[in-house]
């Protein structure tokens, strides 16, 4: 595989245009999964890092523009999205793990056209709008009319998605996701919901739904039953009825269309009662992200390049052919084999690092993409030759088992404590989903953390290296 960086969206949709089955690359998630599954990767990955597609800007009076690069890390913790567009911090709170949202972007999970997209689904629900520039120049589309089947969208070649374009707030809101497990779990069934309300009336609504037809589709039928009136439990009702007749869900290893049907039902009706309760928190201010070009010089096609790392506080330098993966550096050629391989598709957290103080899946991450950033392996969290107090609490708290998890679970844990030294059980829960283990039941990790966590601030100081400072 071939790694093409080029200087600007132009050039990259030239590229994409004259190069038939080179594909553009954003986080890169679905593109790495699938290649443990089988799906070959394709000969060119087209990097659009660095092309000013990672910021948020306001739109119009009302609305904003959010560029394609944006991660759902950053959209389900951001206080003006969660207050003014809290149906879609929700869908990407709900998005595979910790680790895959710290990488995963808005603009993928749409590109990818999975008919159970949990982003596609909340975008319905706000009426928002594709950007989509080509080498022919830039348009936009509904997001409903973006997918034309399951892994299928609109895009012609040589185009790409550069942002999408939300026209106006929508506080009331909700997303509900229905999945066999909290986290990594596509879903079974999603509902979003969106209410533009005036004293208690709806004044208009709109609703999408996932995983229950071959595209994310919107439910006109389920609107109109709701908009004009009060939310009462026979328009509840009625709404969720009208939805399930719109849908046309599949059998499948994961529900039959019978339960997927009754289930739409049910959580719509949730998520209309829970968007009708939600106001917008006025003193949440516009955060106006930046649309940041980082610099970085056009290179390639190529199929080995060098990058500098730091790594655990310590300046590395390689060569790495393009496809290599993040995990793979990590332990054949700097020895740090306390990162361990398990799936290999970002569902099991044992190749948890963290890149910029952010835990990601190092198995989704291609090493010629983090070039010039900052990793930290379960190696870095021991100051000198001693434990840290984290890695002390699960030998103490008897959280290891068999260990194969356990570093995936420290990085977690280091990444939560970080950022929130006093977290309670359910963030502590939260923070640890994407990190599986065989061993037990969870519950003594989560005591080792708890432990940290009832320390006083001063006791906390060596948790974290100073290395980990970017």
């Amino acid at each position: 595989m071939d790694l093409f960086v080029p200087a600007s969206i132009e050039e990259a949709c030239a590229f994409l245009a004259e190069n038939k089955g080179a594909r553009p690359l954003a986080g890169g998630t679905d593109i790495l999964s699938a290649r443990e599954r089988g799906t070959p990767l394709p000969p060119t990955l087209v990097w659009l890092s660095g092309l000013g597609l990672g910021g948020m800007e306001a739109e119009g009076q009302q609305g904003i523009r959010i560029g394609s690069l944006v991660t759902h890390r950053a959209l389900s913790r951001d206080g003006y999205i969660k207050s003014s567009y809290s149906v879609l911090a929700e869908a990407s709170a709900s998005v595979g793990s910790p680790q895959v949202r710290s990488i995963g972007s808005l603009g993928g999970n749409l590109c990818n056209a999975s008919p159970a997209a949990d982003g596609a689904a909340a975008l319905i629900a706000l009426g928002a709008r594709v950007e989509i520039v080509g080498v022919e120049g830039m348009r936009t589309v509904p997001v409903e009319g973006f997918f034309k089947g399951p892994g299928r969208n609109v895009l012609a070649p040589g185009e790409i998605v550069t942002g999408i374009v939300l026209p106006e707030k929508a506080p009331d809101s909700a997303y509900l996701k229905l999945g066999r497990r909290a986290a990594t779990e596509i879903a079974v069934v999603g509902v979003a919901v969106a209410l533009w309300m005036k004293d208690g009336v709806v004044g208009r609504c709109r609703i999408g739904l996932g995983a229950v037809a071959p595209t994310p589709i919107r439910a006109y039928e389920a609107e109109a039953a709701l908009t004009g009136r009060e939310i009462t439990a026979d328009v509840i009702s009625h709404s969720a009825d009208a939805a399930a007749r719109e849908c046309s869900p599949i059998d499948d290893h994961r529900a039959s269309s019978a339960y997927r049907r009754a289930m739409v039902k049910v959580l719509l009706g949730r998520a209309i009662h829970a968007a009708s309760q939600k106001r917008e928190a006025d003193s949440v201010p516009f955060p106006a992200w930046p649309d940041v070009k980082n610099g970085r010089p056009k290179q390639g096609p190529a199929s080995r390049m060098w990058i500098s790392l730091r790594v655990n506080g310590e300046f590395r330098s390689l060569e790495v052919t393009s496809d290599k993966l993040l995990v793979d550096v990590l332990r054949e050629d700097f020895g740090l084999t306390g990162t361990k391989k398990g799936c290999g598709e970002g569902e099991c957290g044992t190749c948890t690092v963290l890149l910029d103080n952010m835990p990601v899946s190092s198995c989704l991450v291609l090493a010629a993409t983090v070039d010039t950033r900052a990793i930290t392996t379960v190696e870095g969290l021991a100051i000198g030759r001693l434990l840290s107090p984290l890695q002390k609490a699960f030998v103490k708290e008897g959280a290891v088992q068999c260990g194969y998890c356990t570093p995936g679970m420290l990085m977690s844990a280091s990444a939560l404590l970080r950022e929130n030294s006093n977290p309670d059980e359910k963030e502590i829960r939260e923070a640890l989903s994407g990190n599986l283990c065989r061993c037990t039941g969870y519950k003594k990790i989560v005591q080792a953390v708890r432990t940290i966590a009832a320390l006083p601030p001063a006791a906390l100081n060596d948790l974290i290296p100073r290395h980990f400072e970017s």
